[in-house]
């Protein structure tokens, strides 16, 4: 892994947040990573055959 992975947001823009900042974006990206990994475990959407 790279020492900084993120392409969109420099060390420096990071440091420059502050820690309520901070938390939010940490607290963001935790829920989407939950919601990705919940949407793995749900069965494949059947198409509806009205259409």
């Amino acid at each position: 892994m790279e020492a900084w992975p993120f392409d969109t947001i420099t060390p420096q823009d990071w440091e420059a947040l502050t820690p309520e900042e901070k938390a939010m974006l940490e607290a963001l990206t935790a829920a989407y990573l939950a919601e990705i990994e919940r949407r793995r475990h749900l069965p494949a959407a059947q198409p509806d055959p009205g259409r």
